[in-house]
């Protein structure tokens, strides 16, 4: 009920991004990020063919980074979510509150004897086009490319969602909003664009980042469900630093940009990799269906819209790309 009332709360603030770009007070660059942010939600609307909205037709700006926070929860012992259940959206492997605080409170219910805990700020969500979503302020807090991404992001999750299958979505938008954002840059600044040089490079990072976390998290839920004997905390802290000095000595050092620097120093525990899975582990099956449908964004958009009332989307994915 709180989250309702400060949705409503923010949602109040809101003013259209015209009047927002014609206030004589504001910045060059919020200006220039805000007529950005129009041109992106175009291009996922026409060129992309996702669904159109009348989202980011409006602007809240909370004078805070983040909107919301997101809380999520794992057993100690056992590489698998906590979920929440919620209406229409089914089973949901995070809990999202307006404020830190709301997210602290909720974490102190878990036992930290039986759960791990992570509690990350997001700068945007989707409400599944159930209402008109707004460009919060915190959006404009990084790169133009990585804005673009995040519209597009969004814009997916409005296009396409799988009732009870949040990491599916998640993941889906992830890989949409990274190819879509590259094909944004590559019309409007055209192959030699630098900052479609960027992107590429950040993409390539990710997709070696991804395979490592894959990786990981296979290999960690493996151990935890075939050890022998009890496990202990002092174990358990064992594995996660060989994950992480794995990453130090293989993988850090095959990345071109800082993307996935900030790893090496995070404090990993189960609910941690699962935050960080819910959107790229196993990025490889979309790849796999981005080459067997021809690198062809329509193709790859319209096989999910065509199946996005599966109940088993992942695994329907892995039988289709490997026919």
């Amino acid at each position: 009920m709180k989250n309702a009332w400060d949705q409503s709360r923010l949602l109040a603030k809101k003013v259209s991004i015209d009047e927002e770009i014609q206030k004589p007070q504001i910045s060059n660059e919020k200006k220039q990020k805000l007529l950005l942010t129009k041109e992106a939600h175009r291009f996922a609307e026409i060129d992309l063919g996702l669904k159109s909205t009348k989202n980011y037709t409006q602007f809240v700006e909370l004078n805070r980074p983040y909107v919301t926070y997101i809380l999520h929860v794992a057993p100690k012992f056992d590489l698998e979510s906590y979920k929440w259940w919620f209406p229409i959206v089914g089973s949901v492997p995070y809990k999202g509150y307006f404020s830190k605080e709301g997210a602290e409170e909720e974490e102190q219910k878990f036992d930290k004897n039986i759960y791990d805990t992570s509690i990350r700020g997001v700068t945007a969500y989707s409400t599944l086009g159930w209402f008109q979503d707004p460009l919060w302020s915190s959006m404009l807090n990084y790169e133009e490319h990585s804005l673009v991404n995040t519209i597009i992001h969004e814009t997916v999750h409005a296009t396409i969602f799988l009732k009870g299958q949040a990491d599916f979505n998640e993941k889906l938008a992830t890989f949409l909003g990274d190819w879509g954002t590259e094909l944004f840059y590559q019309k409007k600044e055209g192959d030699s664009s630098p900052t479609l040089k960027k992107i590429r490079a950040e993409n390539q990072d990710q997709k070696i980042f991804s395979q490592f976390l894959s990786e990981s998290m296979s290999q960690l839920r493996t151990w935890y469900k075939t050890r022998t004997g009890p496990i202990t905390e002092t174990d358990r802290n064992k594995k996660f630093d060989e994950i992480k000095m794995l990453f130090q000595q293989k993988i850090l050092p095959q990345l071109q940009t800082d993307s996935w620097s900030g790893f090496a120093k995070a404090k990993i525990n189960n609910a941690y990799l699962l935050s960080l899975g819910a959107y790229f582990e196993n990025q490889e099956d979309f790849q796999k269906l981005r080459s067997k449908l021809k690198n062809d964004f329509a193709s790859v958009r319209n096989y999910f819209l065509q199946n996005k009332k599966s109940q088993k989307a992942e695994e329907e994915l892995r039988q289709f790309i490997s026919l």
